[in-house]
């Protein structure tokens, strides 16, 4: 502590206890405007609070398995799938077309390529709608939408009783 920070609360502390709530609150400007302005290390507010009964929550991993993440690699697989068709037919009409010197053999073996690329990617595209009607139909059945709704139920009644025991048992430890 230096010198000038003891010095601003012992004016302070005399204010205080002289009664003069003006002075008082004056000198403890003071004493604020005299402290440091480096905080303290996280590690030290870390051991503080734990020592206290609260923990503070360190850097979180990503969660991989959120929609997001698996969308984005959903749409990543399906651009490497797409290329992957395409990049085989593109080379070899670049290789005819250079091969032969004919510029409409080129563009034809390219046109073909992409034509059959494009047959690819209809038929996997009506294979995944086949697919997503199979699992509709499942979810349309009557069982299947009362397990469900039943599902869903019991989930509500499980958190509003934890809600119920947790507000029970409410301490200064549940922050």
């Amino acid at each position: 502590m230096s010198h000038r920070l003891h010095k601003a609360i012992q004016r302070w502390l005399r204010a205080e206890r002289s009664g003069g709530d003006a002075r008082a609150e004056k000198a403890l400007f003071r004493v604020f405007d005299r402290l440091p302005l480096d905080g303290p290390s996280t590690a030290f507010v870390g051991r503080v609070l734990a020592g206290v009964g609260f923990a503070i929550p360190g850097p979180q991993a990503r969660d991989l398995t959120g929609l997001r993440w698996r969308a984005l690699a959903a749409a990543c697989l399906i651009l490497a799938a797409g290329a992957l068709t395409f990049v085989p037919s593109i080379a070899q009409a670049v290789w005819v077309g250079l091969g032969s010197g004919t510029w409409l053999d080129l563009g034809m073996a390219a046109f073909l390529g992409l034509v059959a690329g494009l047959v690819q990617a209809v038929a996997l595209i009506g294979t995944l709608i086949g697919t997503l009607h199979t699992v509709g139909g499942a979810f349309a059945s009557p069982t299947v939408l009362a397990m469900m709704a039943a599902s869903a139920f019991l989930s509500l009644l499980a958190f509003r009783i934890l809600q119920g025991l947790m507000a029970s048992q409410r301490s200064t430890h549940h922050a």
